[in-house]
Order: C-alpha cells, then structure tokens, then sequence
C-alpha cells in the first residue's frame, strides 16, 4: 500500500535560476541542494518539489503546464506578492464553480504552475 506522494519533479533549462527563483521569489523552504548531479528540493507541505536540469533527457518536459498546484490561504496577498516581485502569471485569481479561488504562474523556464485557495463553506 502507498502512503502518499513523495515528490514531484520539474524539469528547468536554467537550474541555478530556477533554484533561486523557487527559494527567494515563491518562498519554499530549501530542503536539499546537489551540484553534481544537479538537482534541489523544497519543501512544498508534505510533498517535495523537486528541480531538475532538462537537458537532452527531459528537454521536451521545460516549459509546460506541470499539473503542480501551489495552496495558499490568501491567495490575493500571494498574487499581488509575486506579481510585486515581477512573476508573469497567466490571469488574475479566478473562482472556480467547484468554489476555490485559482490563478496560474509561469517559472523563468516557462512552467505553468497553479497557485489555489480552498473557499471553507
């Protein structure tokens, strides 16, 4: 039986960019950090967001919509935090008929990350 996810990867085409970019503008933890291989990982509640260089092995996977989505519980301060901090996101924060609040950024390699506020009824 699995016990839940473990990590999830993102593939970059400037790894030491998106290394700081994830630390310094989006704010997560830095859990571990490896030059040779080249990979790093955050912390992201109990899931692990992990880095990694796309080079010829997983070029084709920078740059796309990844699935991840980053929770929030104020997602207005958040926007405006990073749209401060000059992120392009892809529309203002959005409800959702399913009730959540939702928006999309893009990461300096062009991934598409969700950022979502769960409405409590």
């Amino acid at each position: 039986m699995f016990s839940g996810i473990s990590n999830v990867r993102i593939f970059v085409d400037d790894w030491r960019g998106a290394v700081a970019f994830y630390r310094d503008v989006i704010g997560l933890p830095l859990a571990f950090l490896s030059e040779a291989p080249p990979y790093a990982g955050f912390m992201a509640g109990s899931v692990t967001l992990m880095l990694e260089p796309g080079g010829d092995e997983h070029g084709a996977l920078v740059g796309r919509f990844t699935g991840i989505s980053l929770a929030t519980e104020d997602l207005a301060a958040e926007y405006q935090r990073l749209i401060d901090d000059g992120v392009e996101f892809l529309h203002t924060p959005q409800k959702q008929p399913w009730g959540a609040l939702l928006t999309h950024f893009k990461d300096p390699s062009g991934n598409v990350i969700t950022v979502v506020e769960y409405r409590r009824a």
